[in-house]
């Protein structure tokens, strides 16, 4: 684009629909496809996400008042179902991992991501599946996705797997904030953290 776009929603997907139609070639390349419906979930997930980063997370509907829960083998909350698409349950889950404080920066991040790859909790085999329902998967590869979008990524980002400790994806936990963090770890998951875990020292809690 070479000027911002002014416009509100329905301007803004005529002009991403003109924009995939004037470009097949690219369109098919990035699997976005070519029709009004598709242009309107494109417009309304990327603003959501937006919104969300941004932490204005009253600005977006995440299609039910209290979407059910679902466990991960340590008894970890996940959000899951309940939501009317996969875009709406990524930011379902996106919100409940970042809430309203949104992603930490990225050299906090790095840091954190340093201390994950050098640790032998961190799991790099067997993919999201092997830690998580499909459902929550699905999910979480949704978080990563906006995540991507956002260029929040670190240094280390491919050697991050799922931690056998907390059984968090690590290329979004080391995004979060502690408190958040903090708030929903049970006390059964902080005994099974190394000593040298970040999320030891930046809360102080060693036992």
């Amino acid at each position: 684009m070479k000027k911002p776009f002014v416009g509100g929603f329905n301007e803004c997907v005529a002009w991403e629909f003109h924009f995939r139609k004037k470009n097949p070639v690219l369109a098919q390349r990035l699997s976005l496809p070519i029709d009004r419906k598709a242009c309107e979930d494109y417009v309304d997930d990327y603003n959501a996400r937006r919104c969300l980063a941004a932490g204005f997370t009253a600005w977006v509907d995440m299609g039910v008042a209290a979407p059910a829960e679902k466990k991960t083998r340590h008894g970890l909350d996940t959000v899951v179902g309940g939501v009317v698409s996969k875009a709406r349950a990524a930011v379902s889950a996106y919100a409940a991992m970042f809430g309203a404080l949104g992603p930490v920066d990225k050299a906090q991040a790095t840091a954190r991501a340093t201390v994950c790859v050098a640790c032998p909790h961190n799991s790099t085999d067997g993919g999201l599946v092997r830690f998580f329902t499909q459902g929550a998967a699905e999910e979480i590869m949704g978080v990563l996705g906006a995540l991507k979008d956002l260029d929040l990524t670190t240094p280390q980002h491919d050697r991050l797997g799922v931690c056998n400790a907390c059984s968090c994806p690590l290329k979004a936990k080391v995004f979060a904030p502690l408190k958040v963090i903090v708030d929903k770890m049970p006390a059964s998951v902080w005994r099974d953290l190394p000593q040298p875990c970040w999320l030891r020292t930046e809360s102080g809690r060693y036992a």
